[in-house]
């Protein structure tokens, strides 16, 4: 399976600040939400992890913005697994 998991994500009005634009704590809550997917098609999700004692943790972000989007706009994020 491929190591990398890229997903798309609307931009919903509650992440919007005051200038019309994304808040970074956006992308953060995207790639917390990919990483999940991809622990899950890799049959390890937290909830499978839970049962055992267990869990994983997101331990390291590289966030390179162009630009922030706004408003119903599509952004793409991508995650990557790495050993323990």
């Amino acid at each position: 399976m491929n190591p990398r998991h890229t997903t798309a994500f609307s931009v919903h009005l509650h992440h919007i600040g005051s200038n019309g634009l994304a808040r970074p704590s956006l992308f953060f809550d995207c790639f917390q939400d990919a990483a999940s997917e991809q622990s899950a098609l890799l049959e390890f999700s937290i909830r499978e992890l839970m049962e055992r004692g267990l869990t994983w943790v997101v331990s390291r972000y590289r966030v390179k913005v162009c630009r922030y989007p706004r408003w119903q706009e599509r952004i793409r994020v991508t995650t990557w697994r790495s050993p323990p």
